[in-house]
């Protein structure tokens, strides 16, 4: 039987592994926007990310005792269970032809629309800075 403080130290250490998968995975994503790369090399490295990022934070596990702390080594399978779901999410997404972005619609936003700012947020930027001559 899993104890309570194990059960704390598996959950912290998936949360921090997919965080420092999703931190790689970001700025891959804005570069997905800017089209920079493919949407299949995109996933292909945000699946690499998040494994690495799993195998990183999930090798040593943290435990206090008595004061001191000790580095254990981890279970190996939380990192698979990671990669496997990121896999998954991936498959389901082209199954049912998700989108990762809306694309631009003319020449204005496909070249100075910024990633990380949608298309009708943009349009509006546009719309009001129109006023100001």
């Amino acid at each position: 039987m899993v104890d309570l403080w194990h059960l704390v130290l598996i959950v912290t250490s998936v949360f921090y592994s997919i965080l420092i998968g999703a931190n790689a995975s970001y700025a891959m994503a804005a570069s997905f926007g800017s089209r920079a790369m493919s949407k299949v090399k995109i996933l292909f490295l945000l699946s690499i990310s998040l494994f690495l990022g799993a195998m990183t934070a999930s090798e040593n596990v943290v435990e206090t005792i008595a004061g001191g702390v000790c580095l254990i080594p981890g279970d190996v399978t939380v990192a698979y269970v990671i990669l496997v779901s990121a896999l998954f999410c991936v498959l389901m997404a082209n199954i049912f032809k998700i989108p990762l972005y809306r694309p631009a619609r003319s020449r204005l936003e496909q070249s100075w629309a910024p990633a990380y700012i949608s298309v009708p947020l943009f349009r509006r930027i546009c719309f009001l800075s129109s006023f100001h001559g």
